[in-house]
């Protein structure tokens, strides 16, 4: 609703600023007009002062208004390119498999697919992961593709039990969604992209600890990448406006 109001509002001024710019040109913007009144209606003794200054006028107002055209143009074309939600649909994270102590702590690194029933996700279109990547980096300097087993039948992932204490810096997760066209938790529908990517980042700056996690995020694809009819007017209005500044100097 707010970027609704925004653009009407741009589409009025730029209605506005184009119906007002022939007589701005014509008249507040012409040095010649500026001349003809000070000529037409003296001031004693300032003729030439006041005609010098009324061309200068003219042409600081033409400045101005020119300027203020091309912000309404600038502010039209960012409007035609809305940017993307990025909805959680995930967690990767770095988990204690032994909590109970009765054996050494190893660690792995899961996968939750938020989408799955009850999930929490805002997506309520269960999404496949498919064509996982996690690739660990590791403090002794290398890294590692760790190897993504499910765990189950709603989308869960699992390296199971692969390393110990303070062996994982950070981790990096990459795949593809499915289906794209997704409904969303409001009812609405929405196509996403097909990839995603996420870092998990230990949250000391060191090694990764249990319970360190990170989401990662389905991105709809933007529902005006093609300017609407009425920001084209908005464009189309304010580059009149500026062709016919230029073509009046």
């Amino acid at each position: 609703m707010a970027k609704t109001s925004a653009r009407a509002f741009l589409i009025c001024a730029a209605v506005w600023l184009s119906a007002c710019s022939f007589v701005i040109n014509a008249f507040i913007c012409n040095p010649e007009y500026w001349h003809f009144i000070c000529r037409r209606f003296p001031v004693r003794g300032a003729d030439p002062v006041l005609g010098e200054s009324g061309a200068a006028f003219g042409e600081h107002m033409r400045s101005m208004v020119r300027r203020t055209l091309w912000v309404v143009l600038l502010l039209g074309l960012f409007s035609t390119s809305a940017n993307a939600d990025a909805i959680p649909v995930g967690v990767l994270s770095f988990d204690n498999l032994n909590p109970t102590g009765l054996a050494a702590a190893t660690f792995g690194l899961d996968v939750l697919n938020a989408t799955q029933p009850f999930g929490g996700s805002l997506i309520a279109t269960q999404l496949t992961l498919s064509n996982l990547s996690l690739i660990a980096q590791l403090a002794n300097g290398t890294s590692q593709l760790v190897p993504l087993l499910a765990t189950d039948g709603l989308g869960d992932f699992s390296s199971g039990q692969a390393f110990a204490a303070g062996d994982v810096l950070s981790a990096t997760l990459t795949g593809t969604f499915a289906p794209l066209g997704v409904t969303l938790a409001d009812g609405s529908t929405a196509t996403i992209l097909s990839t995603f990517s996420t870092t998990l980042i230990g949250a000391s700056s060191g090694p990764l600890q249990d319970g360190d996690l990170v989401l990662f995020n389905a991105n709809t694809v933007p529902a005006n990448a093609v300017p609407e009819p009425r920001t084209l007017v908005l464009l189309i209005l304010s580059l009149a406006g500026l062709l016919l500044f230029d073509r009046k100097r």
